[in-house]
């Protein structure tokens, strides 16, 4: 029993260490509520830390 208990444990380990490590997705978030690079409005923050309105971001 130890022994097919090792070996599944030493196959596991083998196929986990030659599975390809994930790839990161490209991805990418725009909004027209700021230019690129720029500030985000006040408005869209929340009431306590700029005084905004706490409106959501418009976002594609």
């Amino acid at each position: 029993m130890a022994i097919q208990k090792r070996f599944l444990a030493l196959a596991f380990l083998s196929l986990a260490a030659s599975a390809a490590p994930a790839q990161a997705a490209d991805m990418s978030v725009s909004s027209s509520a700021f230019e690129d690079g720029g500030a985000i409005p006040a408005r869209y923050a929340g009431p306590a830390q700029c005084g905004g309105e706490n409106v959501s971001l418009p976002v594609a």
